[in-house]
């Protein structure tokens, strides 16, 4: 039975629960649970935090919470509950009659029946999920009523000083960008403008929003904003869009803001420097590569088919310089043999098509830099089997480099690479399982590649193992487990895991 330490929060609402006629009632919102026998004190614990960020609506460390609770109590009702909830957005929130129902903030599009943890529920927490499913049908019918949009643009508007409400700086800058887009005949969503001309509920209007257009701009003035909870929510559910394959963009319009500092789901992304000179046109160019028709054939393309000829030519120029077999008798003399005046090419190994690619991939030796023709020849390399190629166009396809971006393909390519024994393909097939790029998000998975990319050498491996380590990533969490993988990487000269030591009091007398 529960203790008076034991206080479990009602997964609904928050507030505390009560045994009422065997079962566990919420004197607040009135849901009822079964009595729970056995249930740990790190179970109490763990519901309470999740239920209480996921009332804040900060679903994704709530997510997080309630997965790593159902990693060690895989059958925790409770558990299974809040994770349901927090997969569909959903928090309890009281009408105008005093009832508490469920309010929906982040819509998810697959049906709640087919949920993982809706199988694993007892029949009245079916029931109320039942509820939940009829409420995202509504949702999903007044979204598709909602003309589609072709930019979104994610911002903070106000801020909160001395009690009162101010603009953002960022308010300010999406009314330009709002201005130069619609001008040029795009449909923008601009919440200042778009919500004020709405006549449905926020989060229908979010969604259809979200799903319809193929380019966002997240506006940066400062870090916090950026992860200020109703920012984090728009942004994070576009980016699984973008990382899920879709056609789809994001692009950070940013200042004073060190890059490094930027979420990672955004680091990669395109920024533009809000103070610099022409912040609007690099605005328009970014909404011109999306939205106007491409041309028959664009001098990029034309480049690229130039170099393809080059080298069909180079093919061509070897099969001509190999000795033709003649059934003719030679002729009998003592005169030297004429030497041929041509010089046959040797062709090219696959190690000196990747460092090919690497020359146009940094701009290095002479040449530009042009990520379509480094893929062109890492791709060469890779189907000869040279890992470290492999390993670069996976990067290439993972991070939309020379073509669209794509995590299954990148996957396929890391994974190519991982089982010839390349550990930055290793530590970067990690990464994809930690983050879900293309694969279910594994983190017992990550950690297995990790620690085996860490074994052979790789300083970014080990660093992230100290990572899992320290914030409790498919691990309990372990500082000194941490610190131990801090130093081994540090030691090896990577300044990151130097600083994650200092940054938990540890000093490398190298830096």
């Amino acid at each position: 039975m529960l203790t008076e330490l034991q206080k479990l929060s009602c997964i609904c609402c928050g507030a505390t629960l009560e045994r009422k006629n065997g079962k566990l009632v919420c004197s607040h919102c009135k849901s009822a649970f079964d009595e729970i026998e056995k249930i740990t004190e790190e179970e109490v614990v763990a519901l309470n935090r999740a239920t209480t960020d996921r009332n804040l609506l900060r679903f994704d460390d709530a997510w997080d919470e309630y997965l790593l609770l159902l990693r060690n109590y895989p059958e925790n009702e409770a558990g299974n509950w809040g994770a349901l909830l927090c997969d569909y957005g959903i928090i309890y929130e009281q009408d105008y009659n005093g009832e508490y129902l469920p309010t929906c903030h982040r819509l998810n599009e697959r049906p709640v029946t087919e949920s993982y943890f809706y199988k694993k529920l007892n029949d009245d927490h079916k029931k109320k999920a039942d509820e939940i499913e009829k409420l995202r049908l509504a949702i999903v019918d007044k979204a598709d009523k909602i003309k589609p949009y072709d930019v979104f643009i994610c911002y903070k508007a106000t801020d909160e000083k001395h009690g009162m409400a101010f603009p953002t700086q960022e308010a300010s800058w999406g009314r330009d960008i709002y201005e130069l887009l619609t001008h040029k005949g795009l449909r923008v969503f601009f919440a200042e403008k778009s919500l004020q001309e709405s006549n449905v509920e926020y989060e229908p209007h979010i969604y259809a929003a979200l799903r319809s257009a193929k380019l966002m701009f997240v506006l940066a003035g400062s870090i916090d904003h950026v992860n200020s909870t109703w920012v984090a929510n728009e942004w994070k559910r576009y980016a699984k869009y973008v990382r899920d394959g879709e056609n789809k963009a994001l692009r950070v319009v940013y200042d004073n803001v060190n890059a490094y500092d930027l979420p990672k789901e955004l680091q990669a992304t395109q920024a533009i420097n809000h103070n610099a000179m022409g912040w609007g046109a690099a605005v328009e160019k970014a909404a011109s590569d999306i939205f106007t028709p491409k041309q028959e054939k664009s001098a990029l393309e034309l480049e690229l088919e130039a170099m393809r000829a080059q080298l069909e030519a180079l093919k061509k120029e070897q099969k001509a310089a190999k000795p033709k077999t003649t059934t003719a008798a030679a002729p009998q003399t003592t005169a030297a043999k004429p030497k041929s005046t041509t010089t046959a090419q040797p062709k090219m190994t696959a190690k000196q098509l990747t460092d090919i690619g690497d020359d146009y991939y940094f701009g290095r030796k002479g040449k530009t830099k042009n990520y379509v023709t480094a893929l062109e020849y890492y791709y060469k390399a890779a189907q000869m089997g040279y890992t470290e190629a492999q390993n670069n166009l996976a990067v290439c396809y993972k991070d939309g480099l020379g073509t669209n971006r794509n995590y299954y393909e990148a996957v396929r390519w890391f994974q190519a690479a991982a089982q010839g024994g390349n550990h930055h393909a290793i530590y970067n097939l990690g990464n994809c399982y930690q983050n879900g790029y293309g694969v279910p998000v594994n983190y017992n998975e990550a950690i297995r590649l990790y620690k085996m990319a860490a074994e052979k050498g790789n300083v970014m491996a080990m660093n992230q193992m100290g990572w899992c380590n320290e914030n409790a990533i498919g691990l309990p969490r372990n500082i000194q487990y941490a610190v131990q993988w801090y130093k081994m990487a540090a030691d090896r000269g990577y300044k990151v895991a130097a600083q994650n030591l200092a940054r938990l009091g540890y000093r490398i007398n190298r830096y």
